[in-house]
C-alpha cells in the first residue's frame, strides 16, 4: 500500500516533464471544423443544393501535431446514416509523404482541407435537404475531435 502512495505522490511530483511523452492527438489544444463552398471565403453553414458544386470541410488543429497523420471526416445525413467517409493523410511540420496533403499553417496551429461534390449527385438527384452534420476524427481519435452541423438547402 505504501509503494502504491509513494508511486502516486512520484508521479503527481512529475507534472509538465510526463508531457513529451503524451501522444500527439492530446498535446493539440483545440480542433474546429469548418465549411465553405469556395476556399479562402468566409465559413458557411449553409449551402443550397442545385448551385454547390463542393462543399469544403476545413479542419483547424490548435497547437502541437507535428509530424504525419491522418484524419477521417464522416459526413451524415440528416435522417442520421453516414452519405461518405472522407480519408486524408496530411503532414504539418515536415514535407508531406508521396499522397499527403500538407498541411495549411494558420495563426493558430494547421488547417487541413478536404471536400464533397453535391450538385449533380444523389444528394440532387433525390433533394436530400435538411440539416447535415460532419465530425473529424484525427489518427486513431473513436470520438470525434470536432464536428458541426451545415444545411443543404
Amino acid at each position: 500500500m505504501r509503494w502504491i502512495a509513494f508511486a502516486a505522490v512520484l508521479l503527481a511530483s512529475c507534472g509538465p516533464d510526463l508531457e513529451p511523452g503524451l501522444p500527439d492527438a492530446i498535446k493539440a489544444r483545440s480542433y474546429a471544423l469548418h465549411g465553405t463552398d469556395v476556399k479562402g471565403t468566409a465559413w458557411k453553414t449553409a449551402f443550397p443544393i442545385h448551385t454547390t458544386w463542393d462543399v469544403y470541410l476545413a479542419t483547424d488543429i490548435g497547437g502541437a501535431l507535428p509530424g504525419h497523420h491522418t484524419e477521417r471526416v464522416v459526413v451524415w445525413m440528416p435522417s442520421g446514416p453516414a452519405y461518405q467517409v472522407l480519408t486524408v493523410s496530411f503532414a504539418t511540420d515536415v514535407p508531406a509523404a508521396a499522397g499527403e496533403q500538407q498541411a495549411q499553417r494558420i495563426p493558430s496551429g494547421w488547417r487541413v482541407w478536404t471536400s464533397f461534390p453535391v450538385a449533380g449527385t444523389t444528394i440532387e438527384e433525390f433533394g436530400l435537404a435538411g440539416t447535415w452534420s460532419a465530425g473529424v476524427f484525427i489518427d486513431s481519435a473513436t470520438t470525434a475531435n470536432a464536428s458541426m452541423t451545415f444545411s443543404l438547402q
